[in-house]
C-alpha cells in the first residue's frame, strides 16, 4: 500500500469510475528490477494492467502512470499498492508525488 493513495467512495447503488494512480518510483542499490504499481478495490486485484517501471541504472527513479476503469458500489475502497518483480535493491513507491484520482459517476 502507498501510505495516504486510499479513497472509499460513498454512492448511491451502482456507479462507473475512472482512476488515475500516479506512482513516484526511486531504487536505490544495484541490480536490474521492475516496479510495479497496481490498484486493489476491496483488497482484491483489479485486473492485469499496471503501472511499470523497468529498472536499469543503479538509483534510478521515474514517475509513471495507469489508468482504470470499471464499475463500483458504495463503500467500495480503492487503494494504489507498489511492489518489485525481483527482489534485488530497494525500490520505493514515494508518496510526495505519488497521486490517486478517482473520477465517479453514475
Amino acid at each position: 500500500l502507498v501510505p495516504g493513495l486510499t479513497a472509499t467512495i460513498s454512492s448511491i447503488g451502482a456507479v462507473e469510475y475512472d482512476v488515475l494512480g500516479i506512482y513516484d518510483f526511486d531504487e536505490t542499490g544495484a541490480g536490474t528490477t521492475v516496479a510495479l504499481g497496481e490498484l486493489y478495490i476491496n483488497g482484491v486485484l483489479e485486473g492485469t494492467r499496471g503501472a511499470i517501471f523497468e529498472v536499469v541504472a543503479v538509483n534510478d527513479r521515474a514517475t509513471v502512470s495507469q489508468q482504470w476503469h470499471g464499475t463500483a458500489t458504495n463503500g467500495d475502497v480503492f487503494e494504489l499498492r507498489a511492489r518489485k518483480t525481483i527482489n534485488v535493491g530497494t525500490v520505493l513507491a514515494r508518496t510526495v508525488n505519488s497521486t490517486l484520482g478517482l473520477r465517479i459517476y453514475q
